[in-house]
């Protein structure tokens, strides 16, 4: 096909005025049948067509004696379409026989609808753009006459028309219905605006939000909206003045912080923000998150337009959510030792066992003769060894499953590892893996609650070694680094050798509840996730160790500054 007929097709000018026009894919419509209807009839035609060509089908706006399955379609794709050759070319196609016909001879259509005979002309705008072809189509040889050509000319200047009068009437429509919306839009704004300041005090209300002005200066008629006024318990006259807000409804602890904001926001004539508590009646106290606009009243002095969002329900609802992630964390640490209660079970029974064997030895030596007493002493140091080390281990339980509120105080990582480990120690021997530890005896603490901390830690060894269970014993191995790269920072980082985490699954082993363990929860990951990010610490899933299978986590912790 010739590059510029091609272009023909697919020139965008062309294409955004079918589209403006709006015909592509609408409905049918009376004018336009019995356009096509008066062709076929004049014509002695048995198909008429109106067909809109864009860059990839023909739409049939009209298709008078058209079969089935096409007059359904409504469209057929280029390559059985004759009009898209009046587009290109722009001038009307006569085709007296399509089997002989340079132009058409190869198109599908000829042996699929029986197109034989044609005659189209171009459907062009006013601007030049030609949109389509009106065409009438015969299933014989027809000689077309030059009557039948002006014929068709003159039909396709009435398709024309009725595409420009429709384009017509649907623009009046839209203007005129966009008139219709902007009367009932000034109605309803009339309504509105006579209702707005009952409406702005219903939506503070509901909202919890006031406004109300405080002056530099002591000044009298000062703006209170009404909630404003429940908010702080008003019954009386406001104040008036910034140093009247303050003694009379901040609270005692936050007046030094209310006033600091006023000052910042006077001084560099910017919105400030501050979140202070305000004493109402009958002691009680409700927490304020202020927005202060600076502003120059009429008489040179200073001005605070304050807008505040009574958020106390709010602060209520962190505290609670704060205690139910509390309970979750607890239940996940109970559920990792209730997974690991047959090693445990084992691990303490072997000390039990051992004091059991030694005191029934001490009992059947006794029998028989009296002890020497230095036999005796070693026998009960062994109990007394073994007890400590029962005690050790339930000791190490209950202090990892106690239930208590969460602490921010300096914590030592190192140790929180250690004890970790030393928890795990029975899953380690039993799974038979190998521990290698790196970094310096001595690191800057985190600030964090020290349970939770254990948990974390807990949760991505606890990982490791799940990940460890693929392996054959003897090629099971644990790691554990910990390093300062920065003064600010403390890394920890925590790597096996199994199997490794596939592509898929590093995307979303952070997501709740998914899981790769047939009987896992799908919480350990989240959870430690969670924990991270409330500890202002970054948990990350990191390639493995260079030249090892396997999976590495990385927590960067801030470190408290020394």
């Amino acid at each position: 096909m010739n590059p510029q007929f091609s272009n023909a097709i697919s020139d965008p000018a062309r294409l955004d005025e079918l589209i403006r026009l709006r015909l592509l894919d609408s409905p049918p419509e009376a004018p336009f049948d019995r356009l096509t209807r008066l062709a076929a009839r004049t014509l002695g035609a048995p198909i008429s067509l109106v067909s809109l060509v864009d860059d990839h089908r023909q739409f049939f706006k009209s298709a008078y004696g058209l079969p089935e399955p096409w007059s359904t379609m409504r469209e057929t794709p280029l390559s059985h379409s004759f009009c898209q050759h009046v587009v290109l070319r722009g001038v009307p196609l006569v085709v007296e026989n399509a089997p002989d016909d340079p132009i058409v001879a190869g198109n599908p259509a000829i042996s699929l609808l029986n197109l034989i005979a044609y005659l189209g002309v171009p459907l062009t705008t006013a601007t030049g753009k030609t949109l389509g072809s009106f065409c009438v189509i015969a299933h014989h040889p027809v000689k077309w006459s030059a009557c039948d050509r002006e014929t068709m000319v003159e039909l396709a200047a009435s398709v024309m028309s009725e595409i420009a009068l429709r384009f017509t009437h649907d623009e009046l429509s839209q203007a005129n219905a966009g008139l219709l919306q902007e009367a009932a839009r000034r109605e309803i704004a009339i309504g509105e605006l006579r209702q707005s300041e009952a409406r702005l005090r219903t939506a503070q209300r509901l909202a919890r939000v006031g406004s109300f002005e405080l002056r530099a200066n002591a000044s009298p008629g000062s703006y209170w909206s009404d909630e404003a006024r429940r908010i702080m318990g008003l019954t009386g006259e406001p104040p008036d003045s910034v140093a009247q807000f303050v003694a009379r409804h901040v609270h005692p602890d936050d007046r030094c912080r209310m006033e600091s904001a006023v000052a910042q926001a006077f001084s560099s004539r910017q919105t400030a923000e501050v979140e202070y508590r305000v004493t109402a009646p009958p002691g009680t106290s409700r927490t304020l998150l202020t927005v202060i606009e600076p502003e120059q009243a009429p008489d040179g002095s200073m001005a605070a337009i304050c807008t505040a969002v009574d958020i106390t329900e709010r602060y209520e609802a962190e505290a609670a959510l704060a205690e139910y992630r509390n309970e979750l964390y607890h239940v996940a640490r109970v559920a990792t030792v209730g997974e690991m209660a047959t090693v445990m079970a084992h691990e303490i029974n072997q000390p039990l066992a051992a004091i059991s064997h030694t005191a029934n030895a001490c009992a059947r030596l006794n029998a028989n003769s009296p002890m020497d007493r230095n036999e005796l002493l070693l026998h009960l140091n062994t109990i007394s060894a073994e007890a400590k080390r029962a005690s050790t281990i339930i000791q190490q339980l209950r202090s990892y499953v106690r239930k208590q509120p969460p602490t921010r105080e300096p914590v030592d990582l190192g140790q929180v590892v250690d004890d970790v480990l030393s928890m795990v120690a029975p899953v380690m021997r039993q799974l038979g893996v190998k521990l290698s530890r790196a970094g310096p005896s001595r690191l800057p603490n985190v600030m964090g609650d020290e349970i939770q901390l254990g948990q974390l830690v807990l949760n991505l060894v606890r990982n490791s070694l799940d990940a460890l269970g693929a392996n054959l014993v003897g090629n099971r191995r644990l790691s554990i680094a910990m390093s300062s790269p920065l003064e600010t920072q403390v890394v920890l980082e925590i790597a096996d050798n199994g199997p490794g985490i596939d592509g898929d699954t590093r995307a979303k082993v952070f997501d709740p509840f998914f899981t790769t363990r047939q009987h896992g929860l799908g919480m350990g990951l989240p959870i430690s996730k969670t924990i991270a990010d409330t500890h202002g610490a970054s948990l990350e899933l990191c390639d493995a160790i260079s030249g090892e299978t396997g999976a590495m986590f990385r927590i960067t912790f801030p470190a408290v500054c020394q």
